[in-house]
């Protein structure tokens, strides 16, 4: 699992400064799903992204 998480509310330029890189984090777990346990969002649901599911491949890339 791939989790994104960014203050969309008191977000401010995104990068403009350090408190700004503050407002995001990307955590990855690679566990037994089973051990996960759901919380309610504590701001409620009107402050929630759409979730979205992606699907990795190995792959070769090369820089232009």
């Amino acid at each position: 699992m791939l989790y994104f998480f960014y203050d969309a509310i008191d977000q401010g330029i995104y990068g403009s400064n350090n408190e700004a890189q503050k407002a995001w984090c990307t955590l990855y777990y690679d566990g037994d799903l089973s051990q996960l346990i759901p919380v309610d969002n504590p701001l409620g649901n009107k402050s929630m992204l759409p979730t979205n599911l992606i699907t990795f491949t190995k792959g070769l890339s090369l820089q232009r």
